[in-house]
């Protein structure tokens, strides 16, 4: 064997171990980014039950968000202010973290699907939509645009059924 014959064996084999970590690598990617999923979506539902519990065990806070949903604007101030805070640090902020996600890729497309069938019916309530209307521009303008169309969606679904909508934007 020949010194010319021993190097083409040696690129050969070398470029064989350079496919294989490659492959090896992607297969890595692929893990690591299946897990990155799972833990933002892990999180995120945590967030999500944590809401909802939220307002389960605190009779104040539930008797707020009633009346929130159906009168945002006629609540007195305090209370109105009060639930501000929460529909913006709790609802929206948590939200506002499954579009950041979402935007990402990293968050289960069927979770995120079930989270936005959530949040559309929350945006036929009429106290929503004036919450939304008056604070929406306090949110980025891409979570903007994707709120102010689950809300509007919302807002022609109400219109087919022959409830007023109301409009999220005016």
């Amino acid at each position: 064997m020949n010194w010319d014959a021993a190097g083409a064996i040696g690129e050969i084999v070398g470029a064989i171990a350079v496919v294989a970590s490659l492959m090896y690598l992607a297969v890595q990617i692929r893990a690591q980014v299946r897990e990155v999923r799972l833990t933002a979506t892990r999180e995120l539902s945590r967030d999500y039950r944590s809401l909802i519990a939220e307002l389960s065990r605190d009779d104040a806070m539930y008797s707020l968000y009633r009346q929130a949903i159906k009168d945002y604007d006629g609540m007195p101030d305090e209370e109105r202010t009060r639930i501000h805070l929460y529909f913006y640090t709790r609802l929206f902020g948590i939200h506002e973290q499954f579009h950041l996600h979402r935007s990402e890729g990293d968050i289960d497309p069927v979770f995120m699907a079930s989270i936005e069938r959530r949040f559309a019916e929350f945006s036929r309530l009429p106290g929503a939509a004036m919450w939304w209307r008056r604070n929406r521009e306090i949110y980025s303008e891409t979570f903007r645009r994707d709120i102010d169309k689950i809300f509007l969606e919302s807002a022609e679904q109400e219109s087919k059924s022959g409830n007023v909508p109301i409009d999220p934007a005016t």
